[in-house]
């Protein structure tokens, strides 16, 4: 207010005095409007890190009557935001305050926010504070534990604590206590609505794993792997729980139900590397091995065993064995040696005709224009790596003729490659001619023929 009621230019302040002494005060006003205005700012500079401290204070406060009243999930925490905000605007040294705030929001018989916090705080996991620091402190096992006992309840807030408190148990060679705590925060995760996520994902996959593995609760486990593989869409889930059908743990064997949960944990991510590639070799390994005795049911990539109405029953091996291809190849690229190798082998069974293949006219035409003699070679569809190694792509058709030579032709009408080349088709008298733009030459099918 000060320096705006200087800023004038002195007009109002001649008039109202006489004017040798306007005049006089019209020149000083300038100097003692810097004056002035140099005590404003004095005085800001003063007042200014205690406003601030007060703002932070306060927001603090607003964080600690958050984590004292609301719920925490898995994803927002309202006891952790508040340590968060501390350590990045307040102290990160001395974390006195945060951490008895935590310890007052869990307790046996009262809230239980703060002890998913405390418990990663005392395990020694690194932890962002607001203002981008990230620190751990030395591990405190004893209290880690007892965050995680206190925290663990029959309720949607305590099933991350139920998790923490079973890893404790297992890693401790304790599989019933494991158990017990598993089961407790997975049953209770299992009762969220759609869209509430309260680790229970996490929790019931470890509950089914400890179940199969160490207590060999094989009912229990099928059923929390369902779970995951179904609300939680998870490829391991779903791999784990064809296992168990597959081997008949807890039930009959039943390899055609281990089939479809291969087929659903292998294509559940576009990107195999972040996904499963040891449930696609088993998916590939299950069609090798059920080829005939297998069709495809609907989308999902469920299967069903096959019976003596389904059409085409001689190309029901072929079909079955294309996909097979598909499945090795994504476990080769999710860096599995048994799948580069299966993938290797089927089509070196294929090519030398360990498997059913179309005989066709084939015969070759050099860069004048010139044709060979026709021959007859034998066709098959096989999923082959892409040029970049990255990725599948539409299955080839791979052509080998009587010398055991492959002629590799992949794509449509539109942009076939040929042997890894570009091509192009053409129609030379009957037949039609795929032309790689690399060498001039082409390779030629009677037509129609494909």
């Amino acid at each position: 207010m000060i320096a705006s009621t200087l800023a004038g230019d002195g007009g109002r302040v001649r008039s109202a005095l006489g004017k040798g002494q306007g005049q006089r005060i019209a020149m000083e006003l300038p100097a003692l409007k810097a004056w002035m205005l140099a005590v404003v700012a004095g005085l800001g500079a003063i007042a200014g890190p205690a406003v601030a401290e007060e703002n932070v204070r306060a927001k603090y406060a607003e964080y600690a009557q958050a984590c004292r009243t609301e719920p925490g999930t898995d994803g927002s925490n309202p006891c952790s935001h508040a340590l968060w905000y501390y350590g990045g605007r307040i102290s990160l040294e001395d974390l006195e305050e945060p951490l008895e705030l935590l310890w007052e929001n869990c307790r046996p018989e009262g809230r239980i926010a703060g002890c998913s916090t405390l418990h990663s705080f005392y395990a020694g996991n690194e932890r962002l504070f607001a203002d981008g620091t990230r620190r751990t402190w030395p591990r405190q096992p004893d209290l880690a534990l007892k965050a995680a006992q206190t925290g663990c309840r029959a309720t949607l807030e305590g099933v991350g604590n139920c998790g923490s408190l079973g890893l404790h148990h297992e890693a401790a060679g304790d599989f019933a206590a494991a158990g017990r705590a598993y089961a407790m925060g997975c049953e209770a995760g299992m009762r969220a609505r759609t869209g509430e996520y309260y680790g229970q994902g996490r929790v019931c996959y470890w509950a089914a794993k400890n179940a199969r593995d160490n207590l060999q609760d094989h009912a229990n486990a099928r059923r929390w792997f369902d779970y995951v593989c179904e609300a939680e869409r998870d490829p391991f889930a779903c791999k784990f729980l064809g296992l168990m059908y597959a081997q008949g743990e807890g039930g009959e064997a039943d390899p055609v139900s281990a089939l479809g949960l291969y087929a659903r944990a292998c294509n559940m991510v576009d990107d195999i590397r972040t996904g499963d590639g040891q449930s696609c070799f088993l998916l590939g390994q299950s069609l090798v091995t059920l080829r005939d005795k297998v069709v495809p049911q609907g989308a999902g990539y469920r299967y069903r065993a096959a019976t003596t109405g389904d059409p085409a029953p001689e190309a029901r091996p072929r079909d079955n064995l294309v996909v097979a291809s598909r499945a090795f190849l994504r476990a080769c690229m999710d860096g599995r040696t048994e799948g580069c190798k299966a993938h290797a082998e089927l089509l070196g069974a294929w090519s030398t005709g360990g498997h059913p293949r179309t005989p066709l006219r084939c015969r070759l035409m050099d860069a004048a224009g010139q044709m060979a003699p026709e021959s007859v070679c034998q066709r098959f569809d096989f999923y082959l790596s892409s040029p970049a190694g990255t990725d599948d792509q539409s299955p080839a058709s791979v052509f080998v003729w009587p010398d055991g030579d492959r002629t590799i032709l992949v794509g449509d009408d539109m942009a076939p490659t040929l042997n890894g080349a570009a091509a192009e088709w053409s129609v030379s008298g009957h037949w039609e001619c795929a032309r790689s733009a690399v060498t001039g030459r082409s390779f030629c099918l009677a037509s129609p023929s494909l």
